[in-house]
C-alpha cells in the first residue's frame, strides 16, 4: 500500500481542522504550545466546559474577551498564555476573523506570542492546497510521527516532489502511522482536539 492510497483511505480522520473556525484553532495552538500534550488537553476541555460548548462549535471571540482573571484560574489558563491571548484579542477585531487570511496572517505574525510554528500551523489546517509544502519537522509530534514510519513512506516521502507536505503534516498530527489499520483507534482519536 502506498502514501497515497492511506492518505486517501484515512482522510476523514486527519482532515479535520476545517471544523472549527480560524479563530478557534489559534487559541487551540497558543494553549497547546511547549506544554505536555495531556496539559494542552486538559485545559482545552476545561475551556470548553466552562462556556459550556457543545462539540464540533467553534470558540468565538466575544467568549473569550468575557472571561475574567478569576474564570482563566478556574480554567487553569497558564499565565503566558493568557497575556498571548490578550495580545491577540487587542490586536485583532471580532471583525477581522472573517477577513481574507492573507491579511489575517499578515496581522497574526506582528502579534508578540505568535511565531513562526502557529502561522505555519494555521496554514496547514486551512489551506493546505495553498501552502503544499509545509512539513513542520520541528514539532515535537510530528518529528515523533516521522521517527515511527517505515522506511518506505520516508523514501516515498523523501522522492515524490508533488506530494502534498502540509497534508502529510496533518496526517502526522492526527493518526499514529504504525497504528494505521486500528480504525477504533482512530476513530477515537478524530473525535479529540488533539491541537
Amino acid at each position: 500500500m502506498n502514501l497515497d492510497l492511506i492518505l486517501n483511505n484515512t482522510k476523514q480522520y486527519w482532515d479535520i481542522h476545517h471544523k472549527w473556525s480560524i479563530f478557534h484553532q489559534l487559541i487551540s495552538l497558543i494553549i497547546s504550545q511547549r506544554i505536555r500534550f495531556s496539559l494542552g488537553r486538559q485545559i482545552r476541555q476545561n475551556l470548553y466546559k466552562y462556556l459550556n460548548l457543545p462539540f464540533g462549535n467553534s470558540l468565538i471571540p466575544l467568549q473569550i474577551r468575557a472571561l475574567s482573571d478569576i474564570d482563566y484560574k478556574n480554567i487553569k489558563m497558564p499565565v503566558d498564555k493568557i497575556k498571548i491571548i490578550h495580545n491577540v484579542l487587542d490586536a485583532i477585531t471580532d471583525d477581522e476573523w472573517d477577513q481574507d487570511f492573507e491579511l489575517l496572517i499578515t496581522k497574526l505574525e506582528k502579534i508578540n506570542g505568535i511565531g513562526s510554528w502557529t502561522i505555519s500551523a494555521l496554514k496547514i489546517m486551512f489551506y493546505a492546497d495553498k501552502y503544499p509544502n509545509i512539513l513542520l519537522v520541528s514539532d515535537y509530534w510530528i518529528k515523533s510521527r516521522l521517527s515511527e514510519l517505515k522506511p518506505e513512506f520516508k523514501n516515498y516521502i523523501n522522492a515524490h516532489n508533488q506530494i502534498n507536505l502540509s497534508n502529510i503534516s496533518k496526517f502526522l498530527w492526527r493518526i499514529k502511522p504504525i497504528g494505521i489499520q486500528k480504525l477504533n483507534n482512530n476513530i477515537e482519536i478524530s473525535n479529540e482536539d488533539f491541537l
